[in-house]
């Protein structure tokens, strides 16, 4: 009975498409397990320069690439709010410099905050009736945190 019900779980594809999609888990905690220190160095050495993709850039073009980053993201809200929302633009442009405002004073503080943030955002939106136009701000708010983190690290960088 055991060997027939092997014989069922080869023919049919779903089995061997759900074998196939946790190998590749499995083979990794196997590697960890069975592997040397070194090997799993070099590992962690090869996925830190798939991490660090813009590395070649100085930090000066990082920080720029942050900025028009954060520009066009931040324009977008704007343009969101006033076209699509129909809302005023100093109440837009206001929120906008609030919510930068806000991103620069939390920027050294735990993620778990900024999730929070996000969060009180969101729940503005829903009692104002304004869901897409604080779903956009919540957008800014990560895009200037990261701008800042890549504005702090890029000059670190530069100092060494």
């Amino acid at each position: 009975m055991g060997a027939g019900n092997h014989k069922k779980e080869a023919e049919n594809p779903e089995v061997k498409q759900e074998k196939n999609i946790a190998e590749p888990e499995i083979q990794e905690i196997q590697e960890f397990v069975v592997s040397s220190e070194k090997t799993r160095s070099e590992r962690k050495k090869a996925e830190q320069a798939s991490i660090n993709a813009l590395a070649g850039w100085s930090g000066s073009q990082r920080r720029a690439a942050a900025v028009i980053l954060f520009a066009a993201i931040a324009a977008a809200y704007v343009f969101a709010g006033i076209r699509v929302c129909r809302i005023d633009a100093t109440v837009v442009c206001a929120l906008l410099v609030i919510q930068v405002v806000i991103s620069v004073l939390l920027d050294h503080n735990p993620v778990w905050l900024h999730i929070c943030v996000a969060a009180v955002d969101l729940i503005a939106g829903f009692c104002l009736d304004r869901v897409l136009l604080m779903v956009a701000l919540m957008v800014v708010y990560v895009a200037a945190v990261l701008a800042l983190e890549i504005f702090q690290r890029a000059g670190i960088q530069e100092k060494k």
